[in-house]
């Protein structure tokens, strides 16, 4: 069964899910496969650096690969999606309206479902040379330079997503799927199928243009172990005060004053 159904059954909404795909058949056997574990924006890049068969960037450094299965050779372009405000939450509950991605993972070579990834930072990828902003710029960078279907090279294109400020999770997610089946199918039949895909969800997508509403985010107590006993040292004292001062003025005076009775 696609993936999807597994993501359908997270209902953290801090995750957001990433699939990965290619044609092509990696070392180990990854179809359909599913990384139930939390995976974070390093490994993500670590498992995109594995399969264009590059070294690690330097802000993937502390992650690790999703899969340790390896493509025979790199290949010639690698996608990365960033769809901002793709979370698995709303794949939960619209992932009908994913149609071709589904078809994707079902009839890729090597395909991988992780609903539980934390949300692509801003900064992630950097080190990928081309990056576009908008489904239709990033088909138009595609025609112009119909040469990185053949140049021998693995090259990384990141293609950030955004939906219409307007648009709820269903037609947002809609709109994901359509630019990615348009995008996918344009470098499938470019590089003859030799290509691998990552799809995930980013906040903040810098090319799109998207105005994001404020977030109000939680308050949190930031401190340190030492900061952390100074306070307690700190109201330890204050309570001592505190009963101090109160028994100092529970202290009474007598009323009067009788004389000792002489004998």
């Amino acid at each position: 069964m696609f993936a999807l159904s597994l993501v359908a059954s997270a209902t953290a909404a801090q995750h957001t899910p990433a699939f990965i795909w290619s044609p092509r058949q990696l070392s180990e056997k990854v179809h359909q496969k599913e990384f139930l574990r939390e995976a974070t924006s390093a490994d993500l890049e670590s498992t995109v650096g594995a399969l264009a068969g590059s070294e690690l960037p330097p802000s993937a450094k502390g992650g690790s690969p999703l899969f340790s299965g390896r493509l025979d050779s790199p290949p010639e372009v690698q996608l990365v999606f960033l769809a901002d405000g793709l979370t698995t939450e709303a794949v939960r509950a619209h992932g009908s309206r994913l149609p071709t991605l589904q078809g994707l993972m079902e009839k890729s070579s090597a395909s991988m479902t992780a609903p539980f990834t934390l949300p692509t930072a801003q900064g992630a990828f950097a080190e990928a040379g081309m990056r576009v902003g908008g489904a239709e710029a990033a088909e138009e960078f595609l025609r112009s330079n119909a040469a990185l279907y053949t140049n021998k090279a693995a090259d990384t294109v990141v293609v950030e997503l955004a939906a219409e400020d307007s648009a709820d999770d269903a037609a947002r997610l809609a709109s994901f799927d359509a630019a990615v089946g348009r995008i996918t199918d344009a470098v499938h039949k470019g590089t003859r199928g030799n290509y691998a895909a990552l799809l995930t969800g980013a906040h903040g997508a810098r090319g799109a243009h998207r105005k994001l509403a404020p977030v109000l985010m939680p308050a949190y107590l930031h401190t340190t172990p030492t900061l952390l006993t100074a306070q307690v040292v700190c109201l330890m004292l204050f309570i001592i005060f505190m009963s101090g001062f109160c028994c100092l003025f529970q202290l009474q005076t007598p009323k009067k004053f009788e004389e000792p009775k002489s004998s």
